[in-house]
Order: C-alpha cells, then structure tokens, then sequence
C-alpha cells in the first residue's frame, strides 16, 4: 500500500493522513449501509465520507484501490451533535453576515443545500452540518437544479456499476479529453461553463 494516496489528503488541508497501516479501503465503507439524520438521504458511509469532503461530482473509480486514512475517516465522519439547548447554526456567519445564535429551527444540512453552500459561499464540508430556518431560506434562492441533476449523474456512476457512464468510463484511457474523477476543479469547471450556457 506505500504507493497509495488517502483519497481524501486534498480535502482538509489543515490536516494530515495517518500512518498507512490505519487506512481503510473506500470498498468496506460502500458495503457498511446507514440511516442516520445526522446525514440526509445518504444510504452507506461511502456516500456520507463523499459529499463531506464536498466530492458532489466524483465519477467512477476503483473502491478496491482507494482508501481513506484514520485521521480523514474519523474527520469526515464524525457526526454533528445536535444538543438543543447548545446548538447553533453552522453557517449563519458566512450565509447571512450574522453570529449564529442558540436556535430551535435546527435541520441538518442536506445534499442540495451542501453543494450550494459550497459553490456560491465557499464553506467546506457543510453536509451533515447545523442550519436555521433563515440561512436555509437564503440557501434555497441560489440553489439550482443543474447543480443537483450533476451530483445525481456522478453518484448514480459511483454506486450503479450498470450505469452508461461507468460503461463508457472504461474506455477512458483512449479518449484524449478524458479527465480524473478525483480532480474536483476540473468537475467545478464543467458545471461552471454548463451553468453559464443555460444563463
């Protein structure tokens, strides 16, 4: 495994992968299924570690030589604590300009309003996260089902070997304009001229 890269090294900068011996291959955490609130409409902890590193466009790739490092998995899976009386929103300062406050509205962060939150206020691994009644209200004026139809179309790759896009992706190596799945600006990229097209 010397060879190997933490999938997820790129998506918390401030931190760094433990020793290789603690690594977990992506395969494991695809066959171990969930149903938790903390993270909406996710069905496994592939899924979950995914879209907390805001991996919303990851296409195909191999789970059985991917790993994720015990740092990354205890990082992005950890799960938010949702105490009442303690609670605040997690994004009210970037949203809105506001401090949060101790909130009774409380959601958790979903797939659509994640990826939002992501490309248009720049917060990073907001799934699963705290939100408010108002910052979902200013959330949902920017989502864009574009964006969602996207993230649909790369997971459907990532979970459905059948899919005609896991089909086509073997023949990746003889197309010139083929790109890594694993490079997100290149994916932000595509969805950025898509966008433009339909303005």
């Amino acid at each position: 495994m010397s060879s190997k890269k933490c999938h997820f090294s790129d998506s918390c900068e401030e931190f760094v992968c433990s020793e290789q011996e603690t690594w977990t291959r992506l395969s494991e955490l695809k066959n171990n299924t969930i149903n938790n609130i903390a993270f909406p409409h996710a069905e496994n902890l592939l899924e979950v570690i995914l879209l907390k590193a805001d991996m919303f466009f990851q296409h195909k790739f191999d789970h059985e030589n991917a790993f994720v490092c015990k740092n990354y998995r205890t990082i992005l899976l950890r799960q938010a604590c949702f105490v009442r009386a303690l609670s605040k929103c997690d994004v009210c300062l970037s949203v809105r300009g506001l401090v949060s406050h101790g909130k009774n509205d409380l959601r958790h962060i979903a797939v659509a309003q994640a990826i939002t939150i992501f490309e248009v206020f720049q917060i990073k691994n907001s799934y699963g996260k705290l939100i408010c009644r108002q910052c979902r209200t200013e959330v949902l004026k920017k989502i864009e089902t574009i964006r969602e139809q996207a993230h649909s179309d790369a997971f459907n790759c990532v979970f459905n070997p059948e899919s005609l896009c896991c089909e086509e992706d073997f023949m990746e190596d003889d197309d010139p304009d083929h790109q890594s799945p694993h490079d997100n600006s290149i994916e932000a990229e595509k969805l950025s001229k898509q966008l433009a097209a339909f303005g």
